[in-house]
Protein backbone atom coordinates (compact mmCIF):
# COMPACT_ATOMS: atom_id res chain seq x y z
CA UNK A 1 0.00 0.00 0.00
CA UNK A 2 2.73 2.38 0.80
CA UNK A 3 4.53 1.68 -2.49
CA UNK A 4 0.99 2.51 -4.45
CA UNK A 5 0.58 5.72 -2.07
CA UNK A 6 4.66 6.33 -2.85
CA UNK A 7 4.19 6.18 -6.74
CA UNK A 8 0.94 7.97 -6.96
CA UNK A 9 2.66 10.70 -5.23
CA UNK A 10 5.40 10.75 -7.73
CA UNK A 11 8.14 9.99 -5.10
CA UNK A 12 9.47 6.70 -7.02
CA UNK A 13 12.26 9.49 -8.93
CA UNK A 14 13.63 9.82 -5.76
CA UNK A 15 14.43 6.51 -5.15
CA UNK A 16 17.19 5.93 -7.53
CA UNK A 17 18.97 8.22 -5.14
CA UNK A 18 19.38 5.80 -2.74
CA UNK A 19 22.27 3.48 -2.86
CA UNK A 20 21.77 -0.24 -2.82
CA UNK A 21 24.49 -0.23 0.21
CA UNK A 22 21.72 1.78 2.25
CA UNK A 23 18.91 -0.61 0.37
CA UNK A 24 20.58 -3.46 2.20
CA UNK A 25 21.50 -1.99 5.37
CA UNK A 26 17.91 -1.28 5.69
CA UNK A 27 17.05 -5.00 4.74
CA UNK A 28 19.19 -6.20 7.50
CA UNK A 29 17.81 -4.22 10.19
CA UNK A 30 14.11 -5.27 9.30
CA UNK A 31 15.38 -8.75 9.14
CA UNK A 32 16.83 -8.21 12.86
CA UNK A 33 14.14 -6.38 14.03
CA UNK A 34 11.99 -9.73 12.62
CA UNK A 35 14.45 -12.12 14.75
CA UNK A 36 14.34 -10.49 18.11
CA UNK A 37 10.10 -10.06 17.32
CA UNK A 38 9.90 -13.87 16.73
CA UNK A 39 11.66 -15.02 19.78
CA UNK A 40 8.53 -14.77 21.95
CA UNK A 41 6.24 -16.40 23.81
CA UNK A 42 4.74 -17.65 20.40
CA UNK A 43 7.38 -19.96 19.38
CA UNK A 44 5.99 -23.13 20.38
CA UNK A 45 2.74 -22.31 18.39
CA UNK A 46 4.45 -22.09 14.97
CA UNK A 47 7.76 -24.57 15.72
CA UNK A 48 6.41 -27.66 14.19
CA UNK A 49 4.42 -25.83 10.94
CA UNK A 50 8.80 -24.30 10.41
CA UNK A 51 10.35 -28.00 11.32
CA UNK A 52 7.98 -29.60 8.71
CA UNK A 53 8.45 -27.11 5.95
CA UNK A 54 12.38 -26.78 6.19
CA UNK A 55 12.16 -30.94 6.17
CA UNK A 56 9.60 -31.06 3.12
CA UNK A 57 12.13 -27.98 1.51
CA UNK A 58 15.13 -30.48 2.34
CA UNK A 59 13.53 -33.68 1.62
CA UNK A 60 12.68 -31.72 -1.67
CA UNK A 61 15.68 -30.56 -2.82
CA UNK A 62 17.54 -34.10 -1.92
CA UNK A 63 14.83 -36.10 -4.00
CA UNK A 64 12.97 -34.05 -6.31
CA UNK A 65 10.30 -36.20 -6.85
CA UNK A 66 6.78 -34.79 -6.81
CA UNK A 67 5.57 -38.81 -5.44
CA UNK A 68 7.91 -38.60 -2.37
CA UNK A 69 6.63 -35.33 -1.36
CA UNK A 70 3.38 -36.40 -1.75
CA UNK A 71 3.78 -39.29 0.42
CA UNK A 72 5.53 -37.55 2.90
CA UNK A 73 2.86 -35.39 3.27
CA UNK A 74 0.12 -38.16 3.39
CA UNK A 75 2.62 -39.43 6.41
CA UNK A 76 2.36 -36.36 7.85
CA UNK A 77 -1.24 -36.49 8.19
CA UNK A 78 -1.29 -40.06 9.61
CA UNK A 79 0.60 -38.67 12.60
CA UNK A 80 -2.48 -37.97 14.94
CA UNK A 81 -3.69 -41.34 14.15
CA UNK A 82 -0.57 -43.38 14.87
CA UNK A 83 -0.37 -40.91 17.90
CA UNK A 84 -3.80 -42.73 19.12
CA UNK A 85 -3.42 -46.22 17.84
CA UNK A 86 -0.11 -46.16 20.13
CA UNK A 87 -1.59 -44.68 22.97
CA UNK A 88 0.92 -41.86 23.00
CA UNK A 89 -1.71 -39.22 22.75
CA UNK A 90 -5.21 -39.68 22.71
CA UNK A 91 -7.30 -38.08 19.40
CA UNK A 92 -9.63 -36.47 21.76
CA UNK A 93 -6.96 -34.52 23.41
CA UNK A 94 -5.16 -33.68 20.40
CA UNK A 95 -8.80 -32.55 19.16
CA UNK A 96 -9.05 -30.49 22.04
CA UNK A 97 -5.52 -28.60 21.74
CA UNK A 98 -6.39 -27.84 18.34
CA UNK A 99 -4.37 -29.76 16.32
CA UNK A 100 -6.85 -32.33 14.61
CA UNK A 101 -10.59 -30.77 13.58
CA UNK A 102 -13.11 -32.09 16.02
CA UNK A 103 -15.76 -35.41 15.06
CA UNK A 104 -18.86 -34.56 12.53
CA UNK A 105 -21.29 -33.62 13.61
CA UNK A 106 -23.15 -34.27 9.87
CA UNK A 107 -24.49 -37.43 8.37
CA UNK A 108 -22.63 -39.44 6.08
CA UNK A 109 -24.78 -37.76 2.79
CA UNK A 110 -23.47 -34.27 3.58
CA UNK A 111 -21.61 -32.41 1.54
CA UNK A 112 -17.68 -31.80 2.18
CA UNK A 113 -18.10 -27.88 1.86
CA UNK A 114 -20.35 -27.59 4.71
CA UNK A 115 -17.68 -29.48 7.02
CA UNK A 116 -14.94 -27.13 5.84
CA UNK A 117 -16.99 -23.92 6.57
CA UNK A 118 -17.99 -25.10 9.49
CA UNK A 119 -14.49 -25.30 10.67
CA UNK A 120 -13.94 -22.00 9.23
CA UNK A 121 -16.39 -20.80 10.99
CA UNK A 122 -15.74 -22.05 14.47
CA UNK A 123 -12.15 -21.17 14.10
CA UNK A 124 -12.87 -17.85 13.71
CA UNK A 125 -13.76 -17.58 17.82
CA UNK A 126 -11.03 -19.74 18.77
CA UNK A 127 -8.52 -16.98 17.00
CA UNK A 128 -6.75 -15.35 19.81
CA UNK A 129 -6.37 -12.20 18.68
CA UNK A 130 -4.23 -10.50 21.08
CA UNK A 131 -1.44 -13.04 19.71
CA UNK A 132 -2.13 -11.57 16.57
CA UNK A 133 -1.80 -8.11 17.69
CA UNK A 134 1.16 -9.15 18.90
CA UNK A 135 2.83 -10.71 15.79
CA UNK A 136 1.63 -7.22 13.65
CA UNK A 137 4.98 -5.56 14.14
CA UNK A 138 6.48 -8.81 12.60
CA UNK A 139 4.29 -8.25 9.65
CA UNK A 140 4.68 -5.20 8.66
CA UNK A 141 8.45 -5.94 8.78
CA UNK A 142 7.83 -8.84 6.48
CA UNK A 143 6.29 -6.26 4.08
CA UNK A 144 9.03 -3.62 4.73
CA UNK A 145 11.32 -6.28 3.89
CA UNK A 146 9.52 -7.59 0.71
CA UNK A 147 9.04 -3.69 -0.26
CA UNK A 148 12.85 -3.24 0.02
CA UNK A 149 13.83 -6.49 -2.07
CA UNK A 150 11.72 -5.26 -4.78
CA UNK A 151 13.58 -2.04 -4.72
CA UNK A 152 16.85 -4.00 -4.50
CA UNK A 153 15.52 -6.69 -7.52
CA UNK A 154 14.93 -3.26 -9.54
CA UNK A 155 17.99 -1.74 -9.17
CA UNK A 156 19.93 -5.02 -9.85
CA UNK A 157 18.20 -5.31 -13.30
CA UNK A 158 18.95 -1.28 -14.25
CA UNK A 159 22.16 -2.46 -13.49
CA UNK A 160 22.53 -5.53 -15.50
CA UNK A 161 20.62 -4.23 -18.42
CA UNK A 162 22.51 -0.77 -18.32
CA UNK A 163 18.56 1.10 -18.81
CA UNK A 164 16.97 3.00 -16.89
CA UNK A 165 13.19 2.43 -16.32
CA UNK A 166 10.59 3.83 -15.19
CA UNK A 167 10.11 3.17 -11.30
CA UNK A 168 6.74 5.01 -11.44
CA UNK A 169 5.46 2.36 -13.90
CA UNK A 170 7.18 -0.73 -12.26
CA UNK A 171 6.49 0.10 -9.14
CA UNK A 172 2.54 0.34 -9.72
CA UNK A 173 2.59 -2.43 -11.61
CA UNK A 174 3.90 -4.52 -8.88
CA UNK A 175 1.59 -2.84 -6.83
Amino acid sequence: AGLLIGTRLGLASYLRAVPLIVLKGALFGVALFLMSSSLSATWPLWAPAVLLGLALFALDEAVHSPVVISLSLLLVGMIPTCLDLLKLIPLSELQERGWCFQPSQRTATAVWYLEVADAYRSALFRIDWMVILEIMPAMVGIAASASLLMLMDLKAVELLTEREFSLDKELRSIG
